[in-house]
């Protein structure tokens, strides 16, 4: 059966992350340039900003001796207040991008989430003990494969092709938030994180920067 196959390479893939991890080292490379990239940008932002501050400090001052009119000093005050609303934005938009110390130990953090779904496999792969476990065990199963699994093709020959999409900043986000619900336990915080035998079932917001495609 193609679901059979399908869980069957997911389990693969899970036991041997090596070809996933090197090729999620690729893309790490990568999102640390844009990383860099994007900190020239803040800079740069950050700069201009500073100038508008300045510009609409040297305006007022006219207005204030006499230089200009009133009249004369509204139209660039309104202008440097776009300017000022549209780099702020721009800031904004930046600040919320990829922070490049979030992709720090991401290697070790990556392998920390292959080896809970590892342990998560012992147990979904136990045979089921009622109906009710046997559904539970289906759902996390499906979770995983929607998961690790952009698609899967079937050629002329059919013969099909699993391809995986490793989305590296769900998977270090998903590694940071169990390490919170960790250090937060023992003061009585609840997390609300689904968990089954040590496998993360919780499926969030997909980062497009952060997608890694693989066929195996």
């Amino acid at each position: 059966m193609a679901d059979d196959y399908v869980w069957e390479k997911v389990c693969r893939a899970i036991n041997n992350p090596e070809i996933l991890i090197a090729k999620a080292r690729q893309m790490v490379h990568q999102l640390r340039g844009n990383s860099q990239a994007l900190e020239d940008d803040q800079d740069r932002i950050q700069k201009e900003l500073d100038a508008l501050v300045l510009e609409r400090q040297w305006v007022i001052t006219q207005a204030r001796r006499g230089g200009i009119s009133q009249t004369d000093m509204d139209y660039p005050l309104g202008a440097l207040t776009l300017q000022e609303l549209t780099l702020k934005r721009d800031l904004m938009s930046v600040d919320n991008a990829i922070d490049a110390n979030f992709l720090q130990n991401w290697d070790g953090r990556v392998r920390e989430y292959f080896v809970d779904l590892q342990v998560g496999l012992e147990s979904l792969n136990a045979a089921p003990r009622s109906d009710e476990e046997r559904q539970e065990i289906f759902n996390l199963k499906r979770n995983i494969v929607l998961a690790l699994v952009q698609k899967v093709t079937i050629d002329r020959n059919r013969e099909l092709t699993v391809h995986f999409n490793l989305d590296i900043l769900r998977i270090l986000q998903d590694q940071t938030d169990k390490q919170d619900v960790e250090t937060n336990r023992s003061g009585g915080i609840t997390a609300v994180q689904t968990q089954f035998g040590g496998t993360y079932t919780r499926i969030p917001d997909m980062y497009r920067a952060g997608q890694l495609f693989v066929q195996l």
